[in-house]
């Protein structure tokens, strides 16, 4: 048994050592905020993050606003394309 002991204590040293997956921040995964005119969109949608992906033959972004429509209308369109 007592030369078990070392095996078992390396086991038990591993086994309380392994690394742990750290996911990351959801806001480090969007887009940088700018106020440049970028054309970049992100957002968090049930807390995970959402961004425009793919192309199917149009932009998968696209904002209008008319300011005379019930006081402004900001209307914000993406999407993810995925074949």
């Amino acid at each position: 048994m007592k030369h078990h002991l070392p095996l078992l204590a390396l086991a038990a040293l591993l086994g309380l050592s392994q690394c742990k997956k750290h996911d990351p921040d959801p806001l480090e995964q969007l887009p940088p905020a700018t106020q440049t005119g970028a054309n970049t969109f992100g957002c968090l949608v049930n807390g995970k993050p959402w961004t425009p992906q793919g192309y199917n033959g149009t932009s998968n972004y696209s904002v209008t606003f008319d300011k005379l429509y019930h006081g402004g209308n900001l209307d914000i369109r993406s999407y993810i394309y995925r074949k």
